[in-house]
């Protein structure tokens, strides 16, 4: 499954199918303090008398919400609990192959998985010694050197049983790992 971006800024985009249809949305009002991530799910409309007919209409039910904060704990809202980041996941090593620590944490299945920061996306991996792909994100190619294509999730089949979850953890490892490549480029300028 391929989670289509309609934007570059995962934290404003409407995630949809290979076949254009919604299935999330995410967006994050601009703050000079803590900003907060709601991601909705699209909720299809059925046309009265066809069931198994969908409409051009989706209303979007609220799935999760990703308080990001600088110097304390982000915290995740979901399903009406909250967690803090810092107990949902571990950090992983450091590695020179990597941007910064990768985060793992347990998902509903009981198996561990880890998101790796990658220098320019981020790969989510079952944390085995074959490590496993479960995701990976792709960024936008602009038609230069490869075809043009946007930023998409790929989410393969071992992860289709928690596609919710696989996406409310990206939203925040993405901007964590965007948060530190900026931090990283601001040091080498200086």
């Amino acid at each position: 499954m391929n989670l289509t971006l309609s934007s570059n800024d995962h934290l404003n985009a409407t995630y949809t199918e290979e076949d254009g249809t919604p299935l999330y949305q995410v967006t994050t009002p601009f703050s000079f303090t803590s900003k907060t991530a709601t991601i909705k799910k699209a909720i299809p409309e059925f046309a009265e008398g066809t069931a198994a007919l969908f409409t051009a209409d989706h209303r979007y039910g609220s799935l999760a919400h990703v308080e990001f904060h600088a110097f304390v704990s982000s915290i995740m809202r979901i399903d009406g609990e909250e967690v803090k980041t810092s107990a949902f996941f571990t950090k992983g090593r450091f590695t020179l192959t990597a941007l910064g620590r990768g985060r793992t944490f347990v998902g509903p299945d009981r198996r561990e998985y880890q998101w790796i920061l990658g220098h320019r996306t981020p790969t989510l991996v079952l944390n085995d010694e074959a490590r496993t792909l479960v995701a990976k994100f792709h960024v936008k190619h602009y038609g230069i050197f490869r075809k043009a294509r946007p930023p998409f999730l790929e989410i393969s089949q071992l992860g289709m049983h928690m596609v919710d979850l696989i996406l409310i953890t990206f939203v925040y490892i993405e901007k964590l790992r965007r948060d530190y490549e900026r931090a990283r480029n601001r040091g080498v300028g200086s």
